[in-house]
């Protein structure tokens, strides 16, 4: 019987997925044990990533031909508004 297409997705990245699933980084957050400055870097550098991917966004919607995409890179580029005050609240807890 023929592999669905995911399956061999799945099977030629499994080493890799494996070693991802084993970093200390990983290991760490979800035990418990990950020191606490390496979460507070983690986190500071995945706002500056976010922020950053969001004015990227902004530029494609842009440059988008059309209007429809224009209104679907703009609208991914802002944030939930769940978020709203979220931001503040985990750098104030983080002391940053």
């Amino acid at each position: 019987m023929r592999m669905a297409f995911t399956e061999r997705l799945w099977e030629s990245v499994g080493e890799v997925f494996a070693r991802i699933l084993a970093h200390p980084f990983l290991t760490g957050l979800t035990d418990g044990t990950l020191d606490e400055a390496a979460f507070r870097f983690y986190v500071v550098q995945d706002a500056l990533y976010l922020r950053d991917f969001a004015r990227g966004l902004s530029v494609l919607g842009a440059k988008a031909p059309e209007d429809d995409w224009l209104v679907m890179f703009c609208e991914h580029a802002r944030p939930p508004s769940s978020w709203s005050g979220h931001c503040t609240k985990v750098s104030s807890a983080l002391g940053t």
